[in-house]
C-alpha cells in the first residue's frame, strides 16, 4: 500500500526555508530603507550648500575673508554670509571665504550627524554697478 503525503520532518525543511527567504528579504528591505535616508540626507546638503556657493557668488559687495558656523546659533559681526543665515532642518552650513590673490576661495560644507558634504569654488569679485 503506497501512501502518498509529506512527512513531518519535509513540513519543517519547508517552514524552515520559508523563515530563512523571509528574514533574508526583510533585512535586505531595511537596508534599502536606510540606504534611502542617507543618500536623501546627502541630497539635501549638497544641494543647500550649492544654493549657498550660488547666493555667495552672486553678490554684489563680496565680503573679504571670513567664515560663518551656522552650528553656533550667531551670526558673526559683519554678516557674513548674507542673511538669511543658511541651514535646514538638521543640516547647518559652515562657509568660509579665504584670499587667493584676485580670486576668492569660497568653501561651503553642510554637516550634518556625523556627515558632511564640502563644496569649494573659486569667484573672481565683480565691482560694484556704479
Amino acid at each position: 500500500m503506497s501512501r502518498r503525503g509529506l512527512t513531518l520532518v519535509e513540513i519543517c525543511l519547508a517552514f524552515f526555508l520559508l523563515t530563512l527567504a523571509i528574514t533574508t528579504m526583510v533585512g535586505l528591505f531595511i537596508s534599502g530603507l536606510r540606504l534611502n535616508a542617507q543618500s536623501q540626507g546627502y541630497l539635501q546638503a549638497t544641494e543647500l550648500a550649492r544654493c549657498q556657493l550660488e547666493a555667495i557668488r552672486d553678490l554684489r559687495e563680496f565680503p573679504g575673508p571670513g567664515r560663518f558656523d551656522g552650528r553656533i546659533p550667531t551670526p558673526t559681526e559683519r554678516d557674513f554670509p548674507p542673511s538669511p543665515y543658511p541651514g535646514l532642518g538638521q543640516h547647518k552650513l559652515v562657509v568660509s571665504i579665504e584670499d587667493s590673490g584676485k580670486l576668492k576661495l569660497v568653501t561651503v560644507e553642510a554637516v550634518w550627524q556625523d556627515r558632511q558634504v564640502r563644496l569649494q569654488t573659486l569667484v573672481y569679485p565683480v565691482a560694484p554697478a556704479p
